[in-house]
């Protein structure tokens, strides 16, 4: 019976139940969140993220080519 009050009193859950259908949000971007952690894009982490992207490119083009 709170969530219920809350909702309608309180315009951001509203606006999720609205936007959404559910006041606490999207189930989807809050699923992206717990699966792909923030410390990835994080700035102290990006030129190791880009080193292995780099090496992944590379071992991908090697893989087509020996095909």
């Amino acid at each position: 019976m709170r969530k219920a009050i809350d909702t309608l009193t309180r315009e951001d859950l509203f606006q999720n139940y609205q936007t959404f259908g559910d006041p606490e949000g999207s189930k989807t971007l809050k699923a992206l969140h717990l699966a792909v952690p923030t410390w990835i894009f994080e700035e102290d982490f990006r030129p190791i993220l880009l080193t292995w992207g780099f090496i992944a490119v590379i071992a991908a083009l090697l893989g087509f080519c020996v095909m």
